[in-house]
């Protein structure tokens, strides 16, 4: 498929996973992940740093005006003969609304994959992902249902309405890594 790839998933379905086997097999596609280029623009005291780490602190999203201009960076940095796997934008109908107004003007075509996971089975994960990596925030609940609450307001919209637009498809995230990898082929094909 040679399209630009939008990816949505409740947080620990798998999506760094799923995203590195992808890469590896399509070496035209470039990743666009905005929450590890913000984890990255923190990590230094300048700026961005001091902006970007209050938010992750106070677990609220960036602002849009900031996911655009990054979007924007990252939109020229393609190759006519390039792909975008974008992961983690667009989170709001605000960010989804931007974004096709972008693809529209470049005339680029594109598809959604959600990533669809239980509740209890991301739970499940996070859990499991806190012991094996010592990751005390992955193990506070109330910093678990933050993140949930987040995704089913904010981002779950925004797949129902490219559902409306006939450019979802559905994978089934509760099963194990090579299933869901083999599904999405499958589905991409």
């Amino acid at each position: 498929m040679q399209k630009d790839i939008l990816l949505f998933w409740v947080q620990w379905c798998g999506k760094w996973t799923q995203a590195n086997i992808f890469l590896e097999n399509n070496p035209n596609y470039k990743y666009f992940e905005a929450w590890n280029i913000f984890r990255a623009l923190s990590s230094n005291k300048n700026i961005f740093s001091d902006y970007v780490s209050s938010r992750i602190q106070a677990w609220l999203l960036v602002e849009d005006k900031l996911v655009f201009w990054l979007f924007d960076c990252g939109t020229n940095l393609l190759n006519e003969w390039e792909f975008m796997l974008l992961d983690g934008f667009p989170r709001n109908l605000d960010q989804k609304n931007y974004f096709t107004q972008q693809w529209a003007k470049i005339w680029r075509d594109y598809v959604c994959i959600n990533f669809d996971l239980s509740r209890e089975k991301a739970i499940e994960r996070i859990q499991k992902r806190a012991i094996e990596q010592w990751r005390a925030d992955d193990a506070k609940e109330e910093i678990i249902n933050k993140r949930l609450e987040t995704f089913y307001s904010e981002t779950l919209p925004v797949i129902q309405a490219f559902e409306a637009e006939w450019k979802v498809i559905t994978i089934n995230a509760n099963q194990s890594i090579e299933e869901i990898q083999n599904e999405l082929i499958s589905k991409l094909n």
